[in-house]
């Protein structure tokens, strides 16, 4: 993802969406800092997440899960992979990336959404929610 590649989704989702009144919640990936400087229609605004939150940020839980799932693919083929050479190495990490996939399901994102609902009353209050 490239800032520039980000403001045109952001211009696409004004557009598609103009008659309502958003508000784009994002994390402070560099990327998505870009946004805040764009000219929003009036009824569209940016709030960033405050730093360190992935658990505001369904987008991280689902990477979270995802690398996880890598990670002890990786640690069962160990021994496989010290004996591939690098194109066999390639090959094999995607393919286990692509398999990683299936563990990101919607239920799983589903709770990952409620759980982060929980926390927004605090952040709506400006609460210490990192206690």
């Amino acid at each position: 993802m490239t800032g520039h590649r980000f403001n045109e989704f952001i211009g696409t989702v004004c557009r598609l969406y103009h008659p309502l009144n958003a508000c784009f919640v994002i994390d402070n990936a560099p990327a998505h800092r870009q946004a805040v400087n764009l000219p929003l229609p009036q009824n569209f605004s940016v709030r960033y997440l405050p730093p360190y939150s992935p658990f505001l940020n369904i987008c991280e839980n689902a990477f979270a899960l995802w690398k996880g799932n890598i990670k002890d693919s990786l640690a069962e083929v160990r021994d496989q992979l010290l004996r591939e050479d690098h194109q066999q190495r390639m090959a094999t990490f995607g393919q286990l990336a692509e398999q990683g996939t299936a563990v990101v399901t919607l239920h799983r994102m589903q709770a990952a959404f409620r759980d982060m609902q929980a926390y927004l009353p605090a952040c709506f209050g400006l609460d210490d929610i990192l206690m």
